[in-house]
């Protein structure tokens, strides 16, 4: 059973970006979800696309991978529709641990900055609301309630603040930073058109990468700078975009896009340029993020 408990912390430090380029033996990996072999499982690649390595083989589908901040472990939802769990795989060993078992569906989870919390959506009393446990799955707690909708949380790099977008303003879904200190949170987009703003990321401790229909017709990539509140255009790439998750380390944005049957993993620079495809079209490949690397040849 979950506590009504919001778990007031501040965890890990800030890690600087870097501009220049990263040679590709010196950048994370990419996992990723595919349904390449049939059934929708967890891969592992380099940077470049290249060495992919299935990870997981259940039948259930295994989707939205998270992987730690030192690259040792992966959370991820197992099954979908109302009663997915969450689960927790070791890339050192391949064990598997099962973090949640009940009846709602938990999904879109976020590790702390130093990995000891694990930050998603459950689903309690017909609302999706923002969760958290330790990273063995002990002490779970609500960390936000009400009769709305809280959904895909993100912790800033300086472990400070969370954010997830909301559907509790009433006209489409906004963007929400909640100080895990202090347990108050802020509005911190609000179109009037009733726009959506989904999925977002925290790239720094000032940026939030997201995707938003706000410029009208199909979702395109952006990033919020928050001391202005200003919203600049990362990607766009005439189909919808999702899924963008910053890497510090190379600089990059990794993002995917297409259709539900074609979707492929691409990267955009977070200072601004064209986007660089990673999988090409004719296979599902989706729900990136970057991946430490702990030990050659992975």
């Amino acid at each position: 059973m979950l506590n009504a408990l919001i778990f007031a912390t501040v965890l890990g430090a800030s890690t600087s970006a870097q501009s220049h380029p990263v040679a590709i033996a010196d950048r994370p990996n990419i996992l990723f979800s595919s349904t390449r072999d049939g059934n929708t499982d967890l891969y592992l690649m380099k940077a470049d696309g290249s060495e992919e390595r299935r990870l997981t083989t259940d039948p259930a589908a295994d989707e939205l991978g998270r992987c730690s901040p030192d690259g040792g472990f992966v959370v991820f939802r197992r099954g979908g529709g109302q009663t997915g769990e969450l689960y927790r795989l070791d890339l050192t060993s391949g064990e598997e641990l099962r973090l949640t078992n009940d009846l709602a569906r938990d999904s879109a989870a976020a590790w702390s900055a130093d990995g000891s919390i694990i930050y998603y959506t459950k689903r309690h009393e017909s609302f999706d609301r923002i969760a958290r446990m330790r990273s063995d799955g002990s002490e779970q707690a609500f960390v936000t309630q009400g009769a709305w909708h809280d959904v895909v949380p993100s912790v800033s790099p300086d472990g400070r603040n969370l954010v997830f977008h909301t559907y509790r303003y009433g006209q489409g879904s906004d963007l929400e930073v909640l100080d895990l200190a202090s347990g108050k949170s802020r509005r911190v987009t609000a179109l009037a058109d009733g726009s959506y703003d989904y999925e977002p990321f925290f790239a720094t401790a000032d940026t939030i990468i997201f995707s938003s229909n706000r410029d009208r017709g199909h979702y395109r990539l952006y990033a919020l700078t928050l001391a202005t509140g200003q919203a600049r255009q990362l990607a766009d790439t005439g189909a919808d975009i999702w899924g963008g998750r910053y890497s510090a380390r190379t600089g990059d944005v990794l993002f995917y896009t297409g259709t539900s049957n074609s979707w492929r993993l691409l990267r955009v620079p977070l200072a601004g340029g064209a986007p660089t495809a990673i999988t090409v079209a004719g296979q599902s490949n989706y729900f990136p993020d970057w991946c430490p690397s702990r030990r050659k040849g992975i």
